[in-house]
């Protein structure tokens, strides 16, 4: 008696491990589809915020960065005052949001899966992340790939 109340305990607390397609396509379709999240994440001054101004410290100008999970691109753009930077982001509608706001061509935003990025090993000097990693099936894989397309000697800041 004792063990089957394990069991049905343990089913409720301990529920089957979700089919990881599964649940990263309903994850990828909300960020594909979902413009009222995009409107929420342009909003508030995340220019201001603690890890951007590490960030600040960390970009030499003129160096090249990889913003993973740019979304609508305020931060890209921001670092790309002084700095070269490729935005990455799953979603086309946070793509198109960002190609939107004007700038001098030092930002360039590109459609990709963050866990497969289309950059050659070693092309950045560094690569930050900033409130993506919670919105991944698979944060591990994430960050293996800033650290494949980070050069040697380059920052990764999550």
């Amino acid at each position: 008696m004792m063990a089957g109340g394990l069991k049905q305990l343990r089913g409720k607390w301990f529920p089957a491990r979700p089919d990881m397609k599964v649940v990263s396509g309903a994850l990828r379709e909300y960020y594909l589809r979902c413009n009222a999240y995009y409107d929420m994440i342009e909003t508030g001054d995340k220019i201001s915020h603690p890890q951007v101004g590490l960030l600040e410290l960390l970009v030499r100008p003129g160096a090249l960065y990889g913003d993973v999970g740019c979304g609508c691109g305020i931060v890209a753009r921001h670092i790309g005052r002084t700095s070269l930077v490729r935005g990455y982001d799953v979603s086309p509608l946070a793509i198109q949001r960002a190609k939107v706001v004007e700038h001098d061509g030092s930002v360039l935003f590109e459609v990709a899966d963050v866990s497969e990025l289309p950059a050659a090993n070693d092309t950045f000097h560094g690569c930050y992340s900033f409130e993506v990693l919670e919105h991944v099936w698979d944060p591990i894989a994430v960050v293996r790939e800033m650290v494949r397309v980070t050069r040697p000697g380059g920052f990764i800041l999550v």
